[in-house]
C-alpha cells in the first residue's frame, strides 16, 4: 500500500464516502475529477502537514492556520474567488487551489475590491491579476 492509498483510506472515512461505500478506487477516480474533493484533500493535507511539522501555534509573527478555518478550505472546490484577512488561511488556501484543475483567484479582502473597481475592459482577472483564458465580464479568473 503506497502513502497515496493510505491519504485516500482517510477520505474514504468522510461520513458522506462512507455512506456510499466509496473504496479507494472511486476516491481516487473522485477526488481527479472533482474540484470539491481535491480541495478536501488538499485541506486534510494541509491539517496533516501542520500536524507533522509540529508547527508552532505563531512563527515569525504569523499565525499558523487555526482548526476552523481550514474547514473554509473545501469552498475552494465550488468558489471562483476566496476572500480572507488571515494570513495563515491565505497561504493555505493558496496552496490547496494550486492542486485543483482550475486554480482559483485567492486574495485579501483589499485586493479583492480594488480587482472589483478595475476597468471591466480589462483582459486580466479584476480580482488577482490573472490572465483570463476567456474574455468574458465577470470578477473571477475561473
Amino acid at each position: 500500500m503506497s502513502n497515496t492509498d493510505e491519504f485516500l483510506i482517510l477520505l474514504t472515512d468522510f461520513p458522506g464516502a462512507k455512506e456510499r461505500g466509496l473504496t479507494v478506487v472511486e476516491m481516487r477516480k473522485l477526488v481527479a475529477a472533482s474540484d470539491v474533493w481535491m480541495a478536501m484533500a488538499g485541506m486534510i493535507a494541509h491539517v496533516i502537514t501542520l500536524a507533522v511539522n509540529h508547527t508552532p501555534k505563531r512563527r515569525n509573527r504569523k499565525a499558523r492556520t487555526g482548526g476552523p478555518d481550514v474547514w473554509q478550505l473545501p469552498y475552494l472546490g465550488i468558489a471562483h474567488v476566496f476572500v480572507t484577512d488571515d494570513r495563515g488561511l491565505l497561504a493555505a488556501a493558496s496552496e490547496v487551489s494550486g492542486l485543483l484543475e482550475h486554480p482559483r483567484c485567492v486574495v485579501t479582502p483589499k485586493d479583492f475590491f480594488d480587482g472589483v473597481m478595475a476597468p471591466a475592459e480589462s483582459t486580466f482577472c479584476r480580482v488577482c491579476g490573472a490572465i483570463r483564458r476567456v474574455k468574458v465580464r465577470r470578477i473571477a479568473c475561473a
